[in-house]
């Protein structure tokens, strides 16, 4: 078709192009109202019989755990001072709850890698885990259907028969 000229592709087209006569559909001329699209059914409204207090409920949890975090950060931020030169030590044991900020750490940890091809002195074994669960979830996805076969053995493989036949002796 590269060969072929402009009008003799043209002529193609408007062969395989059944003519639609435009006079069939109507246009709302000007000043003319548009219709209308036929009514959605609408649902029944259904009103609450007492006040709706799940904003107050959802504000008042995200208040509660900023409070957390930021007392959490706090602790954590001493403990951390005590252990830099010059810091004073005292008897504050780290956090509980810093385990939380992990997979956030190994983000970030894991943009410090992209960005500057060297692997963060602190908490590398986040950006790790990070690393081995999205390459996990990669190949679990691509071998699905390996996996599915190796689930459901084919019955006739002798291997499996061994195995079978071994595992009823022990019963």
């Amino acid at each position: 078709m590269a060969t072929q000229g402009h009008n003799e592709i043209r002529s193609e087209i408007h062969s395989a192009i059944p003519p639609v006569e435009i006079s069939s559909i109507p246009l709302p001329t000007r000043g003319e109202p548009r219709p209308k699209p036929a009514a959605k059914a609408t649902k029944k409204l259904v009103r609450r019989a007492d006040r709706d207090r799940s904003q107050i409920m959802r504000r008042s949890f995200q208040s509660g755990f900023l409070l957390l975090n930021l007392w959490i950060g706090g602790i954590f931020y001493f403990w951390v001072r005590q252990f830099e030169p010059g810091g004073a030590p005292t008897s504050l044991h780290r956090p509980a709850g810093v385990e939380g900020w992990l997979p956030i750490a190994g983000l970030m940890n894991l943009r410090y890698l992209t960005l500057t091809h060297h692997v963060p002195a602190l908490h590398p074994a986040g950006m790790f885990l990070l690393i081995a669960f999205l390459a996990m979830s990669f190949l679990f996805r691509k071998y699905k259907d390996f996996l599915t076969l190796w689930k459901d053995p084919d019955p006739d493989i002798p291997i499996l028969k061994e195995a079978k036949a071994e595992y009823a002796k022990l019963q």
